[in-house]
Order: C-alpha cells, then sequence, then structure tokens
C-alpha cells in the first residue's frame, strides 16, 4: 500500500513537472503579443482630402492673382524705362524719371519677396492645420477599432533610390485589415464642410 501511494505521488509529481516544463518551453517559443497596431498613409490621407484639394486651389488662384499683379508692375516699370531711353540724359525729365523707375523696381522687389513670405506662411498655416486634423482623425479611427499604436506607412514612388526606399520604409508587412488609411480618409471628408 505504501509504494501504491509512492509511485501515484511520484506519477504526479512527473507529470506536474511535465505539464510545468512544457508550459515554460511554450512560453519561450511562442510569439510575443504587442497589442493591436495599425498602419496609416498619411501622405495618401493628405492626397485625398478633399480640405487638401480646396486649400491647393485657393492658393492657386492667390499665386494667380499675384502673377497679373507683377506683370502690371513690370509693365510699368517697362513703360518707365522706354520713356527713359527716349530723354535726354542731360536733361531734368531724365534723372526724374531714372530716379522714380530705380524706386519703383526696388518697390517691385520688396513686394516680391514680401508676397513669398505670405504664400509660404499659408502654405505653412495650412499643412500644419491639415496635419493636426489627419492626426485627430487616426487617433479616433484607432480608438474606435482598437488599435493601441498607429504606424506610419508610405509608398515610396517609383523615383525613389533604394537607399531611399531601405532609410525611408519604416513599415516592410502589414495586412490590409491593419490598414486604416481609407477609414481616417472617408472621416476627414465627412468631417469637412467648406463654407
Amino acid at each position: 500500500m505504501k509504494s501504491t501511494r509512492l509511485f501515484v505521488v511520484a506519477a504526479i509529481a512527473a507529470f506536474a513537472a511535465a505539464g510545468w516544463l512544457g508550459q515554460v518551453t511554450a512560453d519561450q517559443t511562442a510569439t510575443p503579443t504587442v497589442g493591436p497596431v495599425a498602419v496609416c498613409d498619411v501622405a495618401r490621407a493628405f492626397g485625398r482630402y478633399k480640405k487638401a484639394e480646396d486649400q491647393a486651389k485657393g492658393l492657386n488662384a492667390m499665386l494667380q492673382e499675384l502673377e497679373a499683379e507683377m506683370k502690371t508692375r513690370k509693365a510699368d516699370l517697362d513703360a518707365m524705362d522706354a520713356e527713359l531711353k527716349e530723354l535726354s540724359p542731360t536733361s531734368p525729365a531724365f534723372g526724374q524719371t531714372l530716379e522714380t523707375l530705380e524706386l519703383k523696381a526696388a518697390e517691385l522687389k520688396v513686394w516680391q519677396e514680401v508676397q513669398q513670405v505670405r504664400v509660404q506662411s499659408r502654405q505653412r498655416r495650412a499643412s500644419s492645420t491639415m496635419y493636426a486634423e489627419v492626426v485627430a482623425a487616426v487617433k479616433a479611427v484607432a480608438v474606435e477599432r482598437g488599435f493601441q499604436i498607429v504606424v506610419s506607412q508610405s509608398h515610396e514612388g517609383a523615383n525613389a533610390s533604394s537607399a531611399e526606399l531601405i532609410t525611408g520604409h519604416k513599415v516592410l508587412y502589414h495586412s490590409d485589415e491593419v490598414d486604416i488609411t481609407d477609414a481616417v480618409v472617408h472621416r476627414l471628408n465627412a468631417q469637412y464642410n467648406p463654407e
């Protein structure tokens, strides 16, 4: 009886040890789970955001207006230059016209620089605002779908060098199920209400 009990205790201990060793081995070879991770192609989201298209149209309209103003100002300078060529360098009108021409040329240069700063400032503000909106949409979609991390994914163009592809590629593989780009674009466009 004593030997039977000893045998049963030894068998239970052996099974327990085997189970524990099996669990330890399984834990060491199992793939660790990081948590739900998604990807979003922010450049593609920007490209498909209706607000970005409207901003580009507004910027193009501004650039066309500036170009028309530039042509008008240059035409005035060309007219003054033509007038100057008709005058005798010794006449009093020549000195006055030359001075006015130089002043107008300097004003044109300053005007161009100011307009360039205005255009760049407008682009920066619009990009910054839209980027914040994209990030907010990414967060909202991620929370809705239970993702804890969203990694930026980009699809490099055909003109990218191999070095650019290697260093610029942040996500080497992802399944389509974790790509939330289309959902982000849909949310952005649904929330966008041009005035």
